[in-house]
């Protein structure tokens, strides 16, 4: 989740940092204007991405939310930031969705990890939420409506 996250507040970064020329010569923004708000959004974005490899996540977490928030706020000044700024939000939730799934894979063969290794029947590590592994089992997959029991070819 860090790394997603990180990689979305960088790119979010550069387009910030891209879009202050454009507040000052589309929008007719004030340079000094564009270029404060330009640089402190940059500024913690780039502060944040270096906070997910050593902060605590929680803080990361709210503090890039409100980072989205602001991008998309600044739409009030260049309007295209209202398109960017929602696209990086999405970017941004996705990020986090995506990254607890891996983290619940991990955990998951983890487990299975630590139950084998403890000399427990592959059957108590999927009843700890483990993933089967098929190929030592000698079965199919379980699928819906297939039942599960199938000998693999």
């Amino acid at each position: 989740m860090r790394r997603l996250c990180a990689t979305v507040l960088i790119m979010e970064a550069i387009v910030i940092g891209l879009a202050i020329p454009v507040a000052i010569k589309l929008e007719h923004a004030s340079g000094k204007d564009a270029a404060t708000a330009g640089a402190v959004l940059g500024i913690a974005a780039v502060l944040l991405a270096v906070l997910a490899a050593r902060g605590p996540l929680r803080l990361l977490l709210a503090g890039g939310s409100v980072l989205q928030v602001l991008v998309v706020a600044a739409g009030a000044w260049v309007p295209a930031m209202y398109f960017l700024g929602a696209i990086f939000a999405g970017l941004w939730a996705i990020g986090i969705w995506l990254g607890h799934r891996v983290e619940q894979v991990q955990a998951a063969y983890a487990r299975a990890d630590q139950a084998q290794a403890a000399g427990a029947p592959a059957n108590q590590a999927q009843a700890a939420g483990a993933p089967a592994d098929h190929a030592q089992a000698g079965r199919a997959p379980d699928r819906p409506g297939q039942g599960g029991t199938e000998q693999a070819p």
